[in-house]
């Protein structure tokens, strides 16, 4: 009779460690079906809290911007998934920024307010819209796995058209994670330099931290279970891929950015990033009290003297 009590318990546990990492996996990783694509709908985008009014007007413009110059342009990915991007041309380009958006954001949120500016330092400018985000097919956010595939064939793309331009990656949050994982990867000779702005060391320790912070559950067993099923859903192992070890890899100066009020991203993920730089010149702004994905608002001067002394390592 034991035995039957015993595994009947058993049965129930491990039916609802399936039903909660099937939730985890959903949660994560699948497309939202009700979330705005903002290039369609820009009135529904919010003011930023607590930010100064001469950068809100700033943010505003960029986003009048970038809805009225960007060209939009396609991509066949990989595994056959049809992406987009756009392109803001400058008429006397110095070199071309390659902008990823974070986790479930958009470039119209993630990248107002410095679009304008890096347009008038003389770069053209190109948005990538990340697969299962706004304009881009897909089902699945790999949190930068495959994204970084997508974002090196943007760049050969890039190639094609502007061969004479320099590329500079900026990716913010889950595109700081993308554009640094790319940088271990077989990258074009014209990408010249990386901005990687509040980015997580890996997917694991990302989601290990927010299951912690958001459900305060402990990674076993529910974290390797969710995996597994993403596993089996994607065919990625998320846990695998590090962006540690791919910078270990890299050549190309990087800047590095993080608030360092960061709860989302904890700063010091940006630090051990660094820190496997072992090939390459960094550099780093530490925004003092910065929440996640503003540095470049609360330390807007300092960010941009860094970025134009990337500029300056790079040749650009």
């Amino acid at each position: 009779m034991l035995w039957i009590v015993l595994a009947a318990a058993a049965a129930v546990i491990l039916l609802l460690l399936l039903f909660a990492s099937i939730y985890m996996y959903r949660f994560a990783i699948v497309r939202k079906k009700d979330a705005i694509n903002y290039w369609d709908h820009p009135d529904k985008l919010q003011r930023l809290d607590n930010i100064p009014d001469d950068h809100q007007e700033e943010i505003e413009n960029d986003r009048v911007f970038m809805l009225e110059r960007a060209e939009k342009v396609y991509l066949t990915s990989r595994d056959g998934l049809k992406l987009c991007g756009r392109v803001i041309e400058n008429p006397s380009p110095r070199g071309i920024v390659l902008m990823c958006h974070g986790y479930r954001s958009h470039p119209m949120i993630d990248f107002a307010g410095a679009v304008s500016w890096m347009y008038n330092q003389g770069m053209s400018i190109f948005i990538m819209d990340h697969r299962a985000s706004a304009d881009s097919e897909g089902k699945y956010i790999t949190f930068g796995a495959r994204e970084s595939e997508d974002l090196v064939d943007w760049c050969r793309y890039l190639e094609k058209r502007f061969p004479a331009l320099p590329i500079v990656f900026d990716g913010v949050s889950m595109g700081g994670f993308t554009v640094l994982l790319a940088s271990g990867a077989d990258l074009p000779e014209n990408v010249k330099a990386i901005i990687a702005d509040c980015g997580y060391t890996s997917p694991g320790d990302i989601c290990k931290k927010v299951l912690k912070q958001w459900f305060n559950l402990p990674p076993f067993p529910i974290y390797y279970t969710a995996m597994l099923v993403v596993k089996l859903k994607t065919g990625l192992w998320l846990p695998g891929f590090d962006a540690r070890k791919a910078l270990e890899k890299n050549r190309l100066p990087i800047l590095f950015a993080h608030g360092t009020a960061d709860d989302f991203v904890p700063f010091y993920m940006s630090e051990e990033n660094r820190a496997h730089c072992l090939n390459c010149e960094t550099d780093m702004v530490a925004a003092q009290d910065a929440p996640h994905g503003y540095s470049f608002v609360v330390a807007k001067e300092e960010y941009k003297k860094a970025i134009l002394r990337l500029f300056e390592k790079a040749g650009i």
